[in-house]
């Protein structure tokens, strides 16, 4: 795409990069009117770029018919291409990113989360865009955001490096929520996983199943599963440590292992998406996954099996979206501080028999 060179603190990021978003910054800050944008030697000067780096992104930028250009006049901005909501003025533009914010796929949970936030952002909050970014490096998609010219951020499952550039943004003044996980000084709203095991611990007590296949492959199951043991304890009980899995990548073979040895086991607390593997070779050892085993499974992946029978956990990500549109228009309106606050929310949990 042409050599680029260092300018200023950007000057690391992509240099089409940065050109397309100064292009585009110009379109969304002007959504009615046909605005004459520099000319390639301006840009390519203004960014310290070689002039044909500029003029194969002004290239693509009229090929996707954001730009017009008009033989002996210059290149102008194209308001046509906007979004009818983009006409409106005075709105603003909320940028939604999930995990490290590549645009690979996502889960249920993403899924329903950025619909849930977005939803009710529209029409007072602000608009959501989804965003991918293409950077890595923590300090470059910090930078990268900056040239985005959005008004607020949503990020579900932000990286842990990630956290005090948000922080920065926050202090650069821009509302920032984050969802699914809380960081200090960041406005966030998380489920609550410790309530969750020990609601769980009690079901399997009082249904007499104490030895549990415990799928502990992330900090959220690690932490069900520590206080369930903790609930254990008290009632005199202990778990058996060989049955808790924490390498997603063994677990396969580990299940077949405790199956073909005749280990017993009375329940399995599954994880995402693994329950169809779990189905599977459950059904490979003659197993009753609805009979024989207690299974413990969230919502989003059981939703399109009717015929499931076991503890389902129910996610309230319509209430977890809710609470961020609140949050950003808390900062929205200039009240930081009650943007700030933790919320935690109760997973509910239904025995299907």
């Amino acid at each position: 795409m042409g050599r680029r060179k260092k300018s200023g603190v950007d000057g690391d990021v992509r240099a089409g990069l940065r050109i397309r978003h100064e292009i585009v910054g110009i379109l969304y800050r002007n959504p009615r009117v046909s605005v004459k944008i520099p000319t390639s030697m301006e840009l390519a000067r203004q960014f310290n770029v070689a002039r044909c780096t500029v003029t194969d992104e002004l290239k693509k930028l009229v090929d996707q018919g954001l730009l017009i250009g008009k033989r002996g006049i210059g290149t102008f901005t194209n308001p046509e291409a906007l979004p009818l909501y983009s006409h409106i003025p005075g709105k603003r533009v909320v940028g939604i990113l999930v995990r490290d914010a590549r645009m690979f796929g996502r889960n249920y949970t993403s899924w329903i989360l950025s619909s849930a936030a977005g939803t009710a952002m529209l029409p007072d909050v602000g608009h959501p865009s989804n965003v991918s970014l293409n950077e890595q490096n923590p300090e470059l998609m910090y930078r990268e955001l900056r040239l985005l010219n959005l008004d607020g951020i949503l990020w579900i499952l932000p990286p842990e490096k990630m956290i005090p550039y948000l922080a920065k943004l926050r202090d650069d003044g821009m509302p920032v929520v984050t969802l699914h996980q809380n960081f200090p000084d960041i406005p966030g709203i998380e489920l609550d996983f410790r309530r969750q095991g020990r609601d769980i611990a009690k079901i399997l007590i009082e249904e007499n199943k104490k030895r549990v296949v415990w799928c502990a492959f992330d900090r959220w199951a690690a932490e069900t599963q520590s206080e369930a043991e903790r609930v254990f304890a008290k009632e005199g009980l202990s778990q058996d440590p060989s049955l808790i899995c924490r390498d997603p990548k063994n677990f396969d073979r580990r299940l077949e292992e405790l199956l073909a040895s005749h280990r017993e086991f009375d329940a399995i607390y599954v994880h995402g998406e693994t329950l169809f593997m779990v189905l599977s070779i459950l059904k490979k050892h003659k197993v009753d996954p609805f009979g024989d085993c207690l299974l413990i499974a969230s919502y989003g992946v059981i939703r399109k099996l009717p015929d499931f029978k076991g503890i389902v956990r129910h996610a309230p990500l319509e209430e977890m979206g809710r609470d961020a549109a609140e949050m950003l228009k808390a900062q929205f309106d200039g009240d930081f501080d009650s943007g700030r606050p933790h919320r935690i929310r109760k997973i509910r949990l239904e025995h299907r028999v």
